[in-house]
């Protein structure tokens, strides 16, 4: 049976999340793992402020009994929900579970902070997408579970035979019988030569076992061209592979591009930068 495992806070955000992880989970008849980390207050007092470990260990399980609760009523008991609250640092103990669980994906909220000083993600969300060796989705505050039915693959065609997650790209396209669309945001407009890549050849014949589109995308505006087109084509799920100082990287966590999440109406899903592909290279 496939996990899933959902990080919270018990904000608005992470309950929304929360909504969309539990669905998800009744959809491929997955296990829930649900983790909320309690952290001591920071006091900015001269004089030590004690606190009280128990209140707050107490609140956290009250809230979580609630959560819990909300979400067996909402997926009609169809989900096995695992529950655990832990002590300290929110990554190091979400790695932790993830490490002991496996799971089929990390799932973590999103939210803009203001609109004159926007984040991609909140703290916790971004770095850990930076730095997590499972699959993580972030889901934009607001945005609700639905089939998932068409998925995009935002590709940069770069390194891709020794990048590419392709086990893992095949692995969740199957499983939700999608189609999936590959999708490449050229700046300078330059695609007579990325048509003769071998990278690119090599990744349409690697995908020809799945219903798979390529889209090459015209615009300056890297993050609109994106939006845009995932809103015409009715995108379920957004994937990236993050890779450090890449097209895709730019668009996903440059400062410039930070309204494309941070105002996104679609989950994005980030797998990390894998050597499998390199197995179908030779």
């Amino acid at each position: 049976m496939k996990t899933i495992l959902l990080g919270t806070d018990f904000s608005e955000v992470a309950l929304n999340a929360s909504d969309y992880a539990a669905d998800l989970a009744c959809s491929i008849s997955a296990e829930l793992y649900i983790l909320h980390v309690c952290q001591m207050p920071i006091s900015y007092s001269e004089i030590p402020v004690p606190f009280k470990t128990d209140d707050i260990y107490e609140n956290a399980q009250e809230n979580m009994k609630e959560l819990a609760f909300h979400l067996r009523k909402r997926t009609k008991n169809q989900v096995n929900i695992v529950t655990e609250i832990r002590w300290e640092n929110f990554f190091s103990e979400l790695v932790d579970l993830a490490n002991q669980i496996r799971p089929f994906a990390v799932i973590l909220g999103s939210k803009a902070i203001s609109k004159g000083d926007q984040i991609l993600f909140g703290s916790h969300s971004l770095y850990t997408l930076r730095n997590i060796s499972w699959p993580l989705i972030v889901v934009p505050f607001g945005v609700s579970f639905k089939r998932i039915q068409k998925i995009g693959f935002a590709c940069d065609f770069k390194n891709i035979v020794e990048t590419i997650p392709i086990l893992k790209i095949k692995e969740i396209v199957k499983l939700f019988n999608a189609e999936l669309k590959v999708i490449h945001v050229d700046p300078d407009q330059d695609l007579e030569i990325l048509h003769e890549l071998k990278e690119t050849q090599w990744l349409k014949e690697i995908l020809k076992d799945l219903h798979t589109e390529f889209h090459n995308l015209y615009g300056d505006n890297l993050e609109n061209a994106i939006q845009k087109f995932t809103e015409e084509s009715q995108l379920d799920l957004i994937l990236i592979v993050p890779k450090k100082n890449s097209l895709i990287d730019q668009i996903f966590f440059n400062g410039h591009t930070r309204n494309l999440v941070n105002h996104a109406h679609f989950p994005i899903m980030a797998l990390q930068v894998s050597c499998e592909s390199k197995a179908y290279a030779l």
